[in-house]
């Protein structure tokens, strides 16, 4: 997306990426009020999208980095997908799908979702396989351009960073301990106010949400590179 803007005006490849990055993040903000307002309310949703772009900023600090655009396009699609399933538009949802996977492969969130809703006969298999469709095309395309063996295909290793004592070894324990800390530390009270709301909701979309956002923190949240894991290895 940079380069194609910086070839069609000239402009610096820094410039352009500022303004995706800013495009990108008022879609996701737009898309998670949508959603949040369904059921919370005007400020309580405003409440919400303050508190993502509040973690956006500590989450994504070098902001002129380009590499970070993959992630900001891939929010704005996942929310927004997420949001059309809400809807029941699959369509659109598997579109957004199809995009969001060439910019990361934490769209996988999205045919979990769909999946999670099937096992609770909350959608069909037909939805569950367009989405999926969705997904698999751009990322097999991907591999193609770019080979791998599928254990690379995604950030697999980094369940060892995101289940503490998994990796029994200091070094690996620490530093898990620490990725884990910091996200519950950040939001302290707000992790029991959201349990005590799901427990209450009886929407099954919100189960089906929570079942997939806890499946995916376990293998697509942070990369781990392949000179930390010849580290972790030694």
């Amino acid at each position: 997306i940079v380069r194609a803007g910086e070839r069609a005006t000239g402009l610096s490849p820094h410039a352009i990426d500022v303004v995706v990055k800013t495009l990108m993040l008022w879609a996701s903000s737009w898309a998670l009020f949508a959603y949040a307002r369904r059921d919370l309310g005007v400020g309580s949703a405003l409440a919400v999208v303050g508190i993502y772009q509040l973690q956006t900023l500590v989450g994504f600090a070098d902001y002129f980095g380009i590499y970070f655009t993959s992630d900001f396009t891939m929010l704005a699609c996942l929310f927004g997908a997420v949001l059309s399933i809400r809807k029941g538009a699959y369509l659109p949802a598997a579109l957004l799908t199809f995009v969001g996977a060439w910019a990361k492969e934490t769209m996988l969130i999205v045919p979990m979702l769909v999946g999670a809703l099937v096992l609770l006969r909350q959608a069909r298999v037909r939805d569950l396989a367009i989405v999926l469709v969705a997904y698999l095309v751009p990322t097999a395309a991907l591999r193609v351009m770019y080979p791998a063996p599928p254990l690379d295909w995604a950030a697999w290793g980094a369940a060892y960073l995101n289940i503490p004592f998994l990796d029994p070894h200091w070094p690996a324990l620490k530093r898990s301990l620490e990725v884990n800390l910091r996200p519950l530390v950040f939001n302290n009270v707000f992790w029991v106010l959201a349990a005590l709301g799901i427990r209450r909701l009886r929407d099954p979309f919100v189960h089906a949400l929570t079942l997939a956002s806890l499946a995916s923190y376990l293998v697509s949240l942070r990369a781990r590179t392949r000179a930390e894991r010849r580290e972790r290895d030694r």
